[in-house]
């Protein structure tokens, strides 16, 4: 953090540096410091200014907050005070602006409740560090009307209540804000609006839940089992995500708009126990409405940002496509499409290894009608599978022809296609 100088009138110090690479001001001109032989004396200097924030930021760490770095610099640099009104000549070299230590150790650690139905008035009680009085505490969600909160009541530094009417709000989630004067908190996400595309399920270690939203395909389900989740955790079940784009050429599915997001407060929280989704579509949400037997429900995978098919049951009566997942992220029901050559055939997980909870492997960027052929090392036909749906997609459940689980070894594989053209590989399996 490089801290410039500043005086009692917010003026650059005249001996100070200044520059786009610093990150804020803070007092340095007539410091009272200590001197030698135990005496005190006025200072001036950015070595009177830049401990004025190391002294603050150590205030902001004793709250306990648990702050990275990062987070740190920017609660300092976020609560700053404009300066720029005071500083015409140097505009965008004095950083953020002045250190503000009130503004910086404002937190907000909690709101309860946390979340509600649309349409529903409710009072909240807002818990954090340095407080104000006269705050007022608002609701703020990109693209929607700030709701603000009336009969505000400060009970103290810690603590302090409004009322809110929630009715029309959009279901998801909103930012918390307090404000005075110049001086605002903001807790990114801190409160959600439920309502029939946006739910939100409390579990734990033994406690489930279950949510069922209503969009324009139909309902979808979210199942979650008791012990999940080690600890308390509040999932968020969005039915309307932004969906991220399939790359073409390169993933074979063509895409519906329906699928759900998934995740969880706090964030860090992880999955113990897979959660079971079901999905509702339409004839009229498929590309190909004759092929519902090529469906499923795919996972986006942020790390390689392609679409990962999961194990899924189609409902060809009820219309639903189920799976059970073991992590949270965006889910969507793809269709596969056949490949035009065997080029691309893949097979995954390869290496197949059950300690890392593998379950199958999928066979993929197949022609329509592909016929794969499994041999052991000796040369041996243990399994023969079919593409019988025509969507360029096998799955193997890693057993042979007896239904047994092969055991752990080197796997050869032969795909041909109904031209006759062919692919070979090799996989490993770990048992």
């Amino acid at each position: 953090v490089a801290v410039a100088a500043t005086d009692r009138n917010d003026a650059k110090a005249s001996f100070s540096n200044f520059g786009n690479w610093i990150t804020l001001s803070a007092p340095g001109v007539a410091i009272k410091s200590t001197l030698p032989n135990g005496e005190y004396g006025y200072k001036s200097g950015t070595s009177m200014a830049s401990p004025m924030v190391a002294g603050v930021a150590a205030l902001i760490l004793a709250q306990g907050s648990g702050l990275s770095p990062s987070e740190l610099e920017n609660r300092l640099t976020g609560s700053s005070e404009n300066i720029d009104g005071e500083n015409l000549g140097y505009i965008g070299m004095l950083g953020s602006g002045r250190l503000n230590a009130a503004g910086s150790l404002l937190s907000i650690n909690s709101i309860s409740p946390s979340y509600a139905p649309t349409d529903t008035n409710l009072n909240v009680s807002v818990m954090g560090t340095a407080l104000l009085e006269g705050m007022t505490i608002q609701f703020l969600k990109s693209g929607e009307s700030t709701l603000t909160a009336t009969n505000v009541v400060y009970q103290s530094a810690s603590s302090m209540t409004g009322d809110f009417n929630l009715a029309g709000a959009a279901g998801g989630r909103w930012d918390v804000k307090l404000t005075s004067g110049s001086i605002s908190v903001t807790l990114e996400r801190g409160f959600a609006v439920t309502s029939p595309v946006y739910g939100v399920v409390p579990a734990g270690p033994t406690q489930g839940g279950a949510a069922t939203l209503f969009p324009a395909s139909g309902a979808q389900t979210v199942t979650i089992p008791a012990g999940a989740v080690g600890m308390t955790t509040l999932f968020d079940i969005d039915s309307r995500p932004v969906f991220p784009s399939i790359t073409e050429g390169v993933d074979p599915y063509t895409p519906t708009n329906v699928g759900l997001e998934i995740l969880a407060t706090p964030a860090y929280s992880t999955l113990r126990n897979p959660l079971t989704i079901t999905l509702t579509y339409r004839l009229g949400d498929l590309m190909d409405p004759l092929n519902e037997d090529a469906l499923t429900i795919a996972v986006y995978n942020p790390a390689t940002r392609r679409w990962e098919p999961l194990n899924s049951r189609v409902d060809k009566n009820l219309k639903t496509v189920t799976a059970t997942v073991t992590h949270l992220s965006i889910f969507r029901i793809l269709q596969h499409i056949p490949s035009s050559n065997l080029e691309k055939a893949i097979a995954f997980p390869n290496p197949f290894r059950t300690d890392r909870g593998h379950t199958r492997i999928v066979f993929d960027y197949l022609t329509a009608g592909s016929r794969i052929r499994l041999y052991d090392v000796t040369g041996a036909l243990i399994y023969e599978m079919n593409d019988d749906n025509n969507d360029g997609q096998i799955i193997w459940s890693v057993t042979n022809e007896s239904g047994q689980k092969v055991a752990s070894g080197v796997y050869f594989y032969l795909i041909t296609d109904s031209g006759g053209r062919k692919q070979r590989g090799r996989i490993g399996v770990a048992r």
